[in-house]
């Protein structure tokens, strides 16, 4: 979404045990949990985010922002616009989540539980590489019956604004949260997956959230 540099970016949103979780965070994962409504037109999420961004306020942002970046090439302009819508969706979307307080919550509780997962993995030295990541992603496809191309998995969730190190992170937290499972009470059996398994897994977090030291900024 927004660059490196923008404002909105690097704003901090929550605290938890210290690690930061931005407002740029927060609009990734909407987008990423909203992924269906913005793919079907007529979801109200879709017809809401549009409106915004098809409004007389944001073209003014996006000509006022355009004049003072000044660009010199059309180069430099096609970066600077892309730059800029990707900031105006941001805007958009964290206006969205600001009149709708259960979507809000729901997003920030999922990227809070998704750092005490991480924190809870470091604590017990299980780190999960790149690769691994990819081969989840793989995995995946072929079990949905595509084919293994990480860019076609890629590419329809970033023509939402979903950038790739949202993606990678989601699926390094869902592998690094099963070892600390399989560490903590051995790996599921089948008959297990969806009963007293689970029931460790909601218990386990519990606990952390419990224990955790969260501020909201």
């Amino acid at each position: 979404m927004a660059a490196p540099g923008s404002a909105l970016a690097q704003e901090i949103a929550i605290r938890v045990n210290g690690e930061l979780i931005t407002s740029h965070d927060i609009v990734q994962r909407t987008l990423f949990q909203n992924l269906p409504n913005l793919q079907n037109r007529i979801s109200d999420f879709y017809v809401r985010l549009n409106a915004l961004l098809a409004g007389d306020k944001i073209k003014e942002k996006f000509r006022q922002k355009m004049s003072a970046a000044q660009p010199r090439t059309s180069a430099e302009a096609q970066r600077v616009a892309e730059r800029i819508n990707k900031e105006l969706i941001e805007d958009a979307t964290m206006q969205i989540l600001s009149e709708r307080g259960a979507m809000r919550k729901s997003v920030i509780d999922s990227l809070i539980d998704d750092k005490l997962k991480l924190q809870a993995a470091k604590r017990l030295g299980i780190e999960i590489t790149d690769e691994e990541v990819v081969k989840e992603i793989i995995a995946e496809r072929l079990a949905e019956g595509e084919e293994p191309d990480v860019n076609a998995y890629y590419a329809p969730r970033v023509a939402y604004g979903i950038v790739r190190k949202t993606i990678q992170d989601i699926t390094r937290t869902e592998l690094a949260w099963r070892a600390v499972m399989n560490q903590t009470y051995g790996p599921p059996k089948v008959l297990e997956r969806n009963s007293s398994y689970e029931g460790f897994s909601r218990g386990y977090l519990d606990k952390l959230r419990q224990n955790a030291i969260i501020y909201r900024e």
